[in-house]
Order: C-alpha cells, then sequence, then structure tokens
C-alpha cells in the first residue's frame, strides 16, 4: 500500500515584494538565501586587510536614495572609498580587489 503525503503550501515573499505562493510535496531549501554569506565574508576579510570595511545598505525599497547593494569604507577615517549610492555589486568589490592587489605587487 502506497502512503501518500500532504502537499504543503509554502509562502515566501518575492524580488518585488509580493506573496509567492508554492504548492508541494518537497520542503523547500531553506538555506538558498544563505549562499552570498560566505563570499561576502571572504570579501569583508580581504577588505580589512585593506583597511576598509565593507558596508551592505539597509534599504528594502526599490525606490530609495541609494541603490541596496554595496559600498566600500575606509576604516581609519570613516570615509566612502568606492560605491557612495551603494551601487556596487560583490563582483565590483572583487574586481577593485584584484586591481588593487595588482597595483601593490
Amino acid at each position: 500500500m502506497a502512503r501518500l503525503g500532504a502537499a504543503r503550501i509554502f509562502i515566501r515573499i518575492n524580488q518585488e515584494g509580493m506573496l509567492d505562493m508554492t504548492r508541494t510535496n518537497e520542503a523547500p531549501n531553506l538555506y538558498a538565501r544563505h549562499s552570498v554569506e560566505p563570499r561576502e565574508a571572504r570579501i569583508r576579510r580581504a577588505l580589512a586587510k585593506h583597511g576598509c570595511a565593507l558596508r551592505k545598505s539597509r534599504v528594502r525599497t526599490p525606490h530609495a536614495h541609494d541603490l541596496g547593494d554595496y559600498m566600500i569604507a575606509d576604516i581609519d577615517h570613516n570615509a566612502v572609498v568606492a560605491g557612495e549610492r551603494f551601487d556596487w555589486t560583490l563582483n565590483d568589490v572583487e574586481t577593485w580587489l584584484s586591481e588593487d592587489q595588482a597595483i601593490a605587487s
């Protein structure tokens, strides 16, 4: 005799801020949204060696003045080094780090 599992409905908020309902027999991967965190931590450590810090925008609305991504700040002077409107992605920061290391070599 086959055992039938009850279908589950998962509700989440998508990137547009709307409710997204999924009906499935499998649980969603709750850790998928954390895939950026190890990369972000590695970038933070690399920036700390240069005396800088990675700042992440806290704004969650698309119509805000800043663009919701990252900026690089000088730790000693608390000054913006790059991405003053939080308009840099992690790719931009990695490129900046690789260019800065190439200049230092």
